[in-house]
């Protein structure tokens, strides 16, 4: 973990930012920039949005590839961080993904599963 810090500080941004909370010990054991507001992702969606990275590398999607049949989760914070998204018909892959990681979407993700061929691919 230090090396990683280590490298983020050599980062010229203010935009960059890592808090590290421990479950078991149910604190913050670890952050960088802690006055940055850093989005708060599991990690499942954070391991999702790679597979999705690695598969828009390989030409499987694009992040341009539209999902008509979405959905974004009322109880998470997706209408006021994205209200430009509410209402819309189709978001891109790209759009999705951001939703999801950022807003903590389970429904956002759950779209983008489907939308990639669902859970056993």
């Amino acid at each position: 973990m230090q090396s990683v810090l280590t490298t983020l500080k050599t980062v010229e941004s203010s935009q960059l930012g890592i808090i590290i909370y421990s479950t078991k010990q149910k604190e913050v054991v670890c952050s960088f920039n802690p006055d940055l507001i850093v989005p708060l992702a599991s990690a499942a969606k954070v391991i999702l949005g790679y597979c999705i990275t690695k598969w828009v590398e390989r030409g499987l999607f694009h992040w341009e590839d539209l999902i008509e049949d979405f959905q974004l989760d009322k109880e998470e914070n997706s209408a006021v961080l994205f209200p430009h998204f509410q209402g819309r018909m189709s978001l891109s892959l790209g759009d999705l993904v951001e939703v999801m990681i950022a807003c903590h979407d389970s429904k956002a993700a759950d779209s983008v599963v489907k939308f990639c061929g669902d859970w056993r691919k």
